[in-house]
């Protein structure tokens, strides 16, 4: 028993409830993306069993438009959740479901 970490980066249709601003919940399973395998609605299914499975889930959160830098070979060099300004990218918080910023 111990700490571990998934992380999964995917490029694809994605932002559910995009009218939801700053603080507000999103609704995963909101009726304009009618369908139960919106990329947010999988990950969040996948939190529900890692739950029910006896796992005790600290975060989880959907980060949208990550920063992404690319190296002088066009492979990928780094990703961050914040800019050298100090902006960060929508974060959708999928245990909470709040966002942090807006589309």
């Amino acid at each position: 028993m111990g700490n571990f970490r998934f992380v999964i980066d995917c490029v694809g249709g994605h932002g559910q409830d995009r009218s939801k601003k700053d603080g507000e919940v999103v609704d995963f399973t909101n009726p304009e993306y009618p369908s139960e395998n919106t990329p947010e609605r999988i990950m969040q299914r996948c939190v529900d069993e890692l739950k029910a499975s006896g796992c005790n889930v600290q975060s989880a959160k959907v980060h949208h438009w990550p920063y992404v830098e690319f190296g002088e070979d066009s492979k990928l060099k780094a990703i961050s959740f914040e800019d050298s300004n100090g902006n960060t990218c929508i974060n959708d918080d999928l245990l909470t479901g709040i966002r942090q910023g807006h589309f």
